[in-house]
């Protein structure tokens, strides 16, 4: 058995913007179609160097560690 690295802590730096936590919660937790509720979802974060990809995904991590 394999375990997960621990995860990096968060900044207290992080600027929570509403839109982007929730479109990420949609597209991981949220269907679109019955055969899409099964298997693995990849969600690819891309923006310019310090916008807060890194740490909004670490949020994510945290937040929704037992999921």
């Amino acid at each position: 058995m394999t375990l997960a690295p621990a995860l990096p802590p968060l900044k207290k730096a992080l600027v929570m913007r509403k839109e982007p936590w929730e479109f990420i919660e949609r597209t991981i937790f949220g269907t679109t179609s019955p055969e899409q509720v099964d298997g693995p979802k990849i969600l690819a974060v891309t923006g310019v160097g310090g916008c807060g990809k890194t740490q909004i995904i670490l949020k994510f991590l945290w937040v929704h560690e037992k999921k």
